[in-house]
């Protein structure tokens, strides 16, 4: 995936590095409207922030990844630190077990030990075959031995039983000791294995995000790279763009006096046809006067204009002179007495009829050319593309002017195609509809960015000559 982005960003790059070799070629020697071959700069703006979003969107996700890898990391180091403090208690209980265990022997020995006593001290005291313990009472010298005797005798099986009853007492109280100290060590040993589940759980989950952090890291990287060469590209177009601009400037600027001839000319077109114009409507309004001030003539002359040179020049049937001659001045030829100043409006502006798609591409050339200026500058570019048509060193068209090559850059970039496609802002819609309209606000056949190098009027960032 790498590989295809890597090459597909090598070609792109060559596309460019060409693009920009070909502004050094002078003017006229490039075919700089080939949109086949150059991508919209708009398109790689788009493309480089679709890259930078996704870039920045994985990064996003990547510190969340990194924060609940850490979190669950967090999560397994109290996890571990719980397993050794059961541990700790597990080794603790074992240890008391088998120290109860020792105290148990212990207790079972003495005991054992107490029993062998007593027993011996009844085999002697009852079983003693030279002395019986009658004997030893009856030889007390006097009632209080006597009673001592005895008292000493009861006071011995006492100890014994009482003894042999501690121990016994000892060894349960041990015992129930060491059953509550097992089932302690089985409770700790039934929660450390718990706890070594959901460590190894975590463990799982952690290596799966984990793995899931490096698939979006690298993602994450490849379309910051994406991002980067695109703005590389873009720039390399932008100074493309740029060059041509110097490169025109500075031919227009050598060419100067050309270009003031070619205005001049244009001016002296313009003044003349203004001057056609003005003649015929001052013909038409007299033809209108002298109609409307001899209406039979005007219907024998029309009948005679529209009957006369198809039939022969006979004459026509009674009455269809008049007919044809007040059906001419009433509906066509006579607007000034029906419609005063339709014709005359129509006439007045060559533009009045451009198409819908004429007018939109002239909006959008106006919107490459001039997005950020003020409207002023906007019209102004609008009047230019407009004067071209009317000059003779140009196509006669809008498409034709707009697309001749190596004259607007936006064409040679890709920028335009890019705004067709998107459409123009309606600021520019406007502008473009009020120049048609007739607001041509320069007489200028050229513009450029303003650097200086060329004097004219200037309007925002732009330089009219």
């Amino acid at each position: 995936m790498a590989k295809h982005h890597m090459i597909k960003a090598i070609c792109l790059s060559t596309a460019v590095c060409m693009a920009v070799a070909t502004a050094a070629i002078p003017a006229g020697a490039a075919e700089t409207g080939n949109s086949d071959t150059s991508e919209s700069i708009e398109d790689m703006k788009q493309k480089q922030q679709d890259a930078q979003d996704s870039a920045d969107a994985l990064e996003e996700a990547k510190k969340k990844l990194e924060a609940s890898i850490g979190d669950m990391n967090s999560d397994l180091g109290d996890i571990g630190s719980s397993i050794e403090e059961i541990q700790d208690k597990i080794s603790e209980t074992e240890a008391k077990i088998t120290e109860s265990e020792q105290l148990l022997a212990d207790a079972q020995a003495a005991a054992d030990k107490q029993y062998a006593d007593m027993k011996k001290r009844i085999q002697f005291m009852y079983e003693n075959s030279d002395r019986s313990i009658w004997i030893t009472l009856l030889e007390a010298g006097s009632f209080a031995e006597f009673v001592n005797r005895v008292q000493y005798i009861a006071d011995v099986s006492a100890y014994d039983r009482n003894m042999l009853n501690t121990y016994q007492e000892t060894q349960q109280t041990i015992a129930s000791y060491k059953d509550t100290l097992e089932q302690q060590k089985t409770e700790l040993l039934a929660s450390q294995e718990e706890l070594k589940n959901k460590e190894n759980d975590l463990n799982q989950v952690i290596a799966s995000r984990q793995s899931e952090l490096e698939d979006t890291s690298d993602a994450q990287q490849e379309s910051q790279q994406q991002a980067d060469q695109y703005a590389d590209q873009i720039a390399a177009m932008e100074e493309f763009e740029r060059q041509m601009e110097e490169q025109k400037a500075a031919e227009d600027a050598a060419n100067m006096a050309m270009i003031k001839q070619q205005e001049e000319e244009l001016r002296q077109e313009q003044e003349a046809a203004k001057q056609r114009r003005e003649e015929a409507k001052r013909q038409q309004q007299a033809q209108n006067e002298q109609q409307a001030q001899n209406p039979d003539n005007a219907g024998d002359t029309s009948g005679s204009d529209q009957n006369g040179d198809n039939n022969g020049g006979t004459d026509t049937q009674p009455g269809s002179g008049d007919n044809n001659g007040s059906d001419n001045t009433g509906n066509n030829t006579n607007p000034g007495t029906t419609d005063p100043g339709t014709d005359t409006d129509i006439d007045d502006n060559p533009f009045a009829n451009v198409s819908e798609s004429e007018v939109y591409l002239l909006a959008c050339i106006i919107d490459c050319e001039s997005e950020g200026e003020p409207y002023a500058g906007q019209l102004a570019v609008g009047s230019v593309v407009l004067n071209r048509v009317e000059s003779k060193y140009f196509p006669d068209t809008i498409t034709g002017v707009i697309y001749q090559k190596n004259q607007f850059s936006p064409v040679a970039s890709g920028r335009l195609a890019y705004m067709l496609d998107r459409g123009p802002t309606a600021r520019c819609m406007k502008a473009a509809r009020e120049v048609l309209g007739g607001n041509r606000t320069v007489s200028c056949l050229y513009f450029r960015v303003n650097t200086g190098v060329i004097s004219g009027t200037v309007i925002g960032h732009h330089v009219f000559y």
